[in-house]
């Protein structure tokens, strides 16, 4: 008994010594542990250096890889490099040396001395460029994509003319670039399908039935031989005309007509800046602005924002004109109703006229009102301007009245009313006349009488 006990711990003792020795010799040892194996290529035994040397033809025949893309019926083929991606050699290498050199002692003895096993097999990975893999399949989506085309109504002769929408199809890039990430990285090497998703239309067919009446007409005038504000009024009625509302959805002006701005056709004209008219990009839109809010006030639309001018306008009563200027003010609107409203705006001469159509049932009887105008006077304010001649008087800025002015809906349902409300309440400030006079003349021992008030007119 006791013979065999020593013998135990001697194999015990040689069996240390042994794993010690391993473990030793693998610590120094500069060489990959045998039996490994990347992409098929037996690598083990051997140097950092050597392991580069001997799978560099596997990297070059991986990196000259093709990887097929599939969507509908079309199909691409682009090198690995084209996606962004490149096989990690420097991280196979660097896998395949941690072998036997990770763990404990017992686990890089076993993983240094078993001859074999799936641990020991490896694969290249595919390091992956995320921004150059997107810009590949933008790429693709330029070929496949189809934007949707909504539903859209003509009313010709009092027939409403529905063309119908058409879906569209979007490539969902993000998703497309995991899924070929993680087809490659399972090292798959059939065609990789891509992801395709629907466009939906905003507007159908279906949106459009009930729209079987007018709700409202409007329409303004003005002078055709500014030519400059005439063809902003032509571009901004094109960008409105055609424009639908949904039940509950809220119409902003600024939104659908977009940037007044000089690249997308517009051209200077006179605009309100601080109660003044200065010449402006984009000026005559606010006439059609206003001409479309006084269009929803007879449609019975809610209104959700409105701003007034700094000054009264000529083209519309005091308390029913509308501002706008793209991002900082907006008319918006909300569509109370059961049904779409069809917006259809158009300029004839040196008429604009806007109409909104809708659903026979969200019809109703509306009446504007307003109270009178309570005016606000200007004042003259005179300065004298030593560059003048002696006795001269130059009117430097002609000024106006202001207004105070309360504007109310009456809403009506088979002539019986159904809301009564205050619509705006508007205060127009006055601009003053600026009067420029001369030194007096030599001798003259006259005051400067100042009037209180000089109308003017717009």
């Amino acid at each position: 008994m006791k013979r065999t006990t020593g013998v135990l711990l001697l194999a015990l003792a040689l069996f240390a010594g042994s794993l010690a020795g391993v473990v030793v010799a693998t610590l120094r040892s500069e060489t990959v542990a045998t039996g490994v194996t990347i992409a098929g290529v037996d690598v083990g035994g051997i140097t950092k250096r050597q392991v580069r040397e001997r799978i560099s033809p596997t990297i070059k025949q991986i990196r000259s890889r093709y990887v097929v893309l599939q969507a509908e019926d079309k199909k691409w083929r682009f090198l690995l490099q084209e996606l962004g991606m490149s096989p990690d050699m420097d991280g196979a290498i660097a896998k395949a040396y941690a072998i036997g050199r990770r763990g404990n002692a017992i686990q890089r003895f076993i993983e240094r001395c078993l001859p074999g096993g799936g641990y020991k097999k490896l694969r290249v990975d595919i390091a992956f460029d995320g921004a150059r893999l997107e810009a590949a399949l933008d790429g693709v989506a330029r070929r496949i994509e189809r934007t949707h085309k909504d539903a859209k109504l003509r009313v010709v002769g009092g027939r409403f003319l529905i063309e119908p929408e058409q879906s569209g199809v979007m490539l969902d890039v993000a998703k497309c670039a995991r899924d070929i990430q993680e087809s490659l990285g399972i090292g798959n090497d059939e065609p990789i399908s891509l992801t395709l998703i629907e466009d939906k239309p905003d507007v159908t067919a279906a949106d459009l039935r009930p729209i079987d009446t007018r709700l409202s007409i409007y329409t303004t005038t003005f002078s055709t031989g500014k030519l400059n504000r005439s063809h902003n009024i032509g571009l901004a009625t094109g960008r409105l005309d055609g424009a639908i509302v949904k039940p509950g959805q809220v119409f902003s002006f600024n939104k659908t007509v977009g940037p007044r701005i000089g690249k997308l056709g517009y051209r200077e004209a006179p605009v309100f800046i601080n109660g003044e008219l200065t010449p402006g990009t984009g000026g005559g839109v606010c006439q059609v602005s206003t001409t479309i809010y006084n269009a929803a006030l007879y449609a019975n639309m809610e209104i959700v924002q409105r701003s007034h001018h700094s000054g009264p306008v000529a083209y519309v009563p005091k308390g029913r004109d509308a501002t706008v200027v793209y991002g900082a003010l907006d008319l918006k609107f909300r569509n109370p109703g059961t049904a779409a409203v069809y917006i259809s705006t158009g300029v004839t001469g040196g008429r604009i006229t806007a109409a909104m159509y809708g659903a026979g049932a969200d019809k109703r009887e509306v009446e504007i009102t307003r109270s009178a105008a309570i005016r606000i006077p200007q004042k003259v304010f005179v300065y004298q301007d030593n560059s003048l001649e002696p006795g001269a008087r130059v009117i430097v800025r002609d000024g106006y009245d202001g207004y105070s002015v309360r504007t109310y809906r009456t809403v009506k349902q088979n002539g019986v009313v159904v809301k009564r409300e205050t619509i705006s309440k508007d205060r127009y400030l006055p601009l003053h006349t600026k009067v420029a006079v001369g030194p007096k003349p030599a001798g003259d021992v006259r005051t400067e009488q100042t009037p209180d008030v000089t109308p003017a007119s717009m």
